[in-house]
């Protein structure tokens, strides 16, 4: 008996394991359309993981016609089961207007379930919603709050705006160490703003000890990603020797990407090179 006829005669096996395996093509030949049956099958009869599973279906049109209001229907019923994955999707649904009536006070509504239950994902868009005043009181105090909710489990979005909030002092007191702090957290999950305004950190001494070579570093990392002041700032490097060794070649290479970016002031160092000859 192969692993299919195993697994179909659902030996210890739910049809909501069934739908996984037959989604990812694990054990089985993969098959949108049989995870789509075995995860209805599952939904129908009140699993809520197969719930959130078929709305992902039907948000992504796997194995079925995609429809955004069909896969709120199932996401609305698991999370009314308390699954706070299916919750945080509502949330999007609701503060884009996906499937339902656009609604900032709705997505709040189910961000604030998932948040409470933990979920990372929805502590930083409920950050995001105390910070632009967006079905709640504006508050960067409680923006704040819930992005170090987040932060701490890792989410690099939430550590870089944790590093803003640290840098201007809005909704908490104002520390270029702390910023520091949550910036290279987030750099080092690759967030290229995050390299960038690491680099920024190092060429100033703001927070961490003064370094040209680890400004460079974190320049080069942002300016390989196509972060056009990234690229400005290593070309500036590059031409007045700070951090690495002079190049005029390697200084124009870098103003170049970042001229053809729109990068005003890196067009004007390739104009200012140019006349010098």
């Amino acid at each position: 008996m192969d692993n299919s006829e195993w697994i179909e005669q659902g030996y210890a096996w739910t049809q909501s394991d069934l739908g996984v395996c037959y989604a990812n093509g694990n054990g089985v030949t993969q098959s949108y359309t049989k995870a789509l049956k075995c995860f209805r099958e599952a939904a129908e009869k009140g699993d809520a993981l197969a719930q959130f599973n078929l709305g992902l279906c039907y948000e992504e049109g796997k194995g079925v016609t995609q429809s955004y209001k069909e896969a709120v229907e199932w996401w609305l019923q698991a999370a009314n089961q308390g699954l706070a994955e299916a919750q945080v999707n509502l949330g999007f649904c609701y503060f884009k207007g996906k499937g339902v009536i656009q609604s900032f006070d709705e997505a709040v509504k189910w961000w604030q379930k998932a948040a409470e239950k933990g979920d990372m994902k929805a502590e930083y868009e409920l950050g995001c919603c105390f910070m632009n005043g967006e079905g709640v009181t504006q508050s960067y105090h409680d923006a704040v709050k819930w992005w170090i909710k987040a932060a701490e489990k890792g989410h690099g979005h939430a550590q870089f705006n944790l590093g803003i909030s640290y840098e201007d002092g809005k909704g908490v007191n104002q520390s270029y160490t702390e910023s520091f702090k949550w910036y290279i957290k987030a750099a080092e999950q690759g967030h290229v703003q995050a390299q960038y305004n690491v680099g920024v950190f190092y060429y100033k001494g703001r927070g961490v000890l003064q370094s040209y070579n680890e400004a460079v570093r974190w320049w080069q990392k942002a300016a390989e990603k196509g972060l056009a002041s990234a690229q400005f700032n290593l070309g500036l490097c590059y031409e007045t020797g700070r951090g690495i060794k002079k190049s005029l070649t390697e200084a124009m290479k870098w103003y170049q990407l970042a001229a053809f970016q729109g990068h005003v002031n890196a067009q004007k160092r390739i104009l200012a090179i140019r006349k010098q000859g």
